[in-house]
């Protein structure tokens, strides 16, 4: 899981690099940093994560990622659910989020078409934070299949 948060930050780098220049990076990397958004797909996906009663089978899947950690199919399963079932909810929450700013944009399109820019970048940050959260998720979903075919394949 650190592997893949160091590539998504090299990920980032390169592509602002690229995009915008060396001298522009940071500008980017603070553009992306919207706490609003962040907070609002948090409180989107975790009532609903918790009422579920899933916070305990996704950190099973956390700690499934050690190769000493062991537990029986059922509770394996059961990661694998929770697992799936926050990354189908930061999707739909994201979805959500990014079609309420486009609509809000689309109310008060701005006078001045310059701001136009602006507006679609903060309507699709929600966007890029699911993408990132889902890039971080997928390693951790197939750890979690495939300790569950090793373990069937033991039996």
């Amino acid at each position: 899981m650190l592997l893949e948060l160091i590539a998504l930050i090299l990920v980032v780098f390169f592509c602002t690099t690229v995009n915008m220049g060396m001298d522009q990076w940071r500008s980017v990397l603070v553009g992306l940093i919207d706490m609003p958004t962040l907070v609002t797909l948090v409180v989107c996906v975790l009532p609903a994560f918790l009422v579920c009663g899933m916070w305990k089978d996704f950190i099973r899947a956390v700690k499934l990622q050690k190769k000493s950690y062991t537990c029986s199919l059922n509770e394996m399963k059961r990661a694998q659910y929770a697992v799936s079932f926050l990354q189908k909810s930061l999707i739909w929450g994201g979805v959500i989020i990014t079609l309420i700013g486009l609509m809000n944009l689309l109310l008060c399109i701005p006078a001045d078409w310059r701001a136009l820019g602006p507006s679609l970048y903060v309507a699709e940050i929600p966007l890029i934070y699911v993408a990132m959260l889902e890039f971080l998720l997928l390693p951790l979903e197939i750890v979690v299949k495939r300790r569950i075919l090793e373990f069937m394949g033991e039996e």
